[in-house]
């Protein structure tokens, strides 16, 4: 008997290195064709579950936009393979050379790939994880984001799904969600962020201390430790996901309360970051009478209406007009904002954002503001901007 001989080459790999040659051999053709989309060849695929359900989305919409380019299931599946690499080629390999059946048809490639690499390895199941998810000190837009892909593959209906949206907010935005269930989760979530956005704003507007985090989409410092160690990231990253105390672990209560952590000293430093308002403010110019001021504009979709400070108006000596309807203004929280009536306006101002956007306005002046001029909802519905 002969030996083997070690240079013969692999079926598999000659396998994929055809595939991959016609592949780009039949991605330049000399005479394209006019209804084809042009679509960029999905990323290698290494076997990662949480790349799992994109890799094949993308390889789906691939087949449907180029259906020319494929003849049949099998060279759909020959395709997904060429992507693959790491423990999911040989998990191809170890298929393709078995000649097992799911290699022969699309979907039941697709259903055993998703049973393979779909699969989470998570203690918890979707629907325990989706019901143990807690928002606690993340932002509001990070909590929405890992909800949204929970709720995708939980199984749970419209009317159970906004329930446990709310259920899992920071106490601060849960108490103004009670009266809302009754919307549809995109625009219960969609007002949750509204809301987060609003306090925030009024925190800075009353000067009122809070904790910014779960209002503002910038990522949080890392000040929560024990007394002898600092959590490592994987660990704070499963507190805050299952909603667990960072100090002791239990789930009844957060690291402000917990009862097992030691008194701290009342006087402390308070370490401010200059990322968490600066965002929030835009650098514009208000034009009257031939004279330029330039002023600080917060962008509140939680606002009713476009004011202006007292003190900036009275600092740029602009007049002011008598406006023919009154307005009582409160917070959120139902607490008068500034003196709490409106009953002035400003004559027409040259508003100038950035070096596209001119416009002439009016605003109401709100008494003893901290803000210069905030763009509330009827400016932001009206122009629809793209704000950074």
């Amino acid at each position: 008997m002969e030996a083997e001989d070690p240079t013969t080459p692999d079926p598999f790999t000659e396998l994929v290195s055809s595939l991959r040659a016609a592949l780009q051999s039949s991605l330049t053709p000399s005479t394209p064709s006019a209804s084809a989309c042009p679509m960029d060849v999905p990323a290698a695929y290494s076997g990662e579950v949480s790349e799992c359900q994109g890799f094949l989305m993308q390889c789906q919409l691939y087949f449907e936009m180029l259906p020319h380019q494929f003849s049949g299931d099998r060279a759909k599946i020959a395709f997904i393979i060429s992507l693959l690499s790491g423990k999911a080629r040989c998990w191809a390999e170890s298929m393709w050379t078995s000649g097992s059946p799911a290699m022969q048809s699309l979907d039941p490639f697709l259903v055993h790939f998703k049973d393979v690499f779909g699969t989470s390895t998570s203690a918890l199941s979707v629907p325990d994880e989706l019901f143990s998810l807690r928002q606690a000190n993340r932002a509001i837009h990070n909590y929405t984001l890992h909800f949204r892909k929970l709720a995708a593959s939980s199984g749970w209906n419209e009317v159970a799904l906004p329930s446990a949206y709310r259920r899992g907010l920071n106490p601060k935005i849960r108490q103004h969600m009670a009266i809302y269930d009754s919307m549809g989760l995109e625009l219960f979530m969609l007002k949750a962020q509204h809301i987060s956005q609003h306090l925030f704003a009024v925190s800075i507007e009353e000067g009122i201390p809070s904790d910014t985090s779960s209002f503002c989409s910038s990522p949080a410092p890392e000040p929560m430790q024990t007394d002898q160690y600092r959590l490592s990231a994987d660990e704070r990253q499963r507190c805050l996901h299952q909603g667990l105390c960072l100090h002791c672990g239990e789930n009844d209560h957060l690291l402000q309360t917990c009862p097992a952590r030691p008194p701290r000293p009342t006087v402390s430093t308070i370490h401010v970051s200059s990322t968490i308002t600066t965002p929030r403010y835009h650098d514009a110019v208000l034009i009257h009478a031939s004279r330029s001021f330039s002023v600080k504009v917060l962008f509140d979709s939680g606002s009713s209406g476009n004011f202006i400070s007292s003190h900036l108006l009275s600092a740029c000596k602009v007049p002011r007009q008598r406006n023919p309807t009154w307005y009582r203004i409160t917070t959120i929280q139902g607490k008068p904002l500034g003196k709490g009536l409106v009953q002035w306006k400003t004559p027409e101002l040259t508003l100038r954002i950035g070096c596209l956007h001119e416009e002439t306005l009016s605003l109401l002046v709100l008494e003893e503001s901290a803000v210069d001029v905030i763009l509330g909802h009827p400016w932001l519905a009206k122009h629809q901007p793209n704000i950074r």
